[in-house]
C-alpha cells in the first residue's frame, strides 16, 4: 500500500508521489493530475498523510548546518497550507511508515 493514496469523487483512486524537488498527483491510468516544486532546494523523501488528508512532506539535508523541514500540501491542489516548520535536527532517513497524523488548525 502507498504511503500516500487518496480517493477522488466517486471512488477513483489517486497517488501522491515525491520525485526529488516535486510531489506529484496521479490519477488512476498513472497521467499527472496535479504538480508541485517543493519549496527547499533538495530531494524530499518523506511523505505522510494526515488525518485530515494533507500531505507532511519532509526534505533531506546532507548539510550539517542545515536543518530538515516539514512542509504541509493540500491533497488537491499540492499548495503549501503554512509555513515549513524547522526540525531541530538534519535527516537523511524516509519516513517508511504509513501513519495517521491527527492535525489541529
Amino acid at each position: 500500500m502507498p504511503d500516500a493514496d487518496d480517493e477522488l469523487a466517486g471512488g477513483a483512486v489517486v497517488l501522491h508521489v515525491v520525485v526529488g524537488l516535486r510531489c506529484v498527483k496521479l490519477d488512476p491510468d498513472c497521467a499527472v493530475v496535479a504538480e508541485a516544486m517543493l519549496p527547499r532546494d533538495s530531494a524530499y523523501n518523506g511523505l505522510i498523510v494526515a488525518a485530515d488528508g494533507r500531505l507532511i512532506m519532509k526534505n533531506i539535508e546532507r548539510d550539517a548546518g542545515q536543518l530538515t523541514t516539514l512542509t504541509v500540501l493540500d491533497p488537491d491542489r499540492l499548495e503549501q497550507t503554512g509555513p515549513e516548520t524547522l526540525v531541530p535536527e538534519n535527516s537523511m532517513g524516509s519516513t517508511g511508515t504509513v501513519a495517521r497524523v491527527w492535525a489541529e488548525d
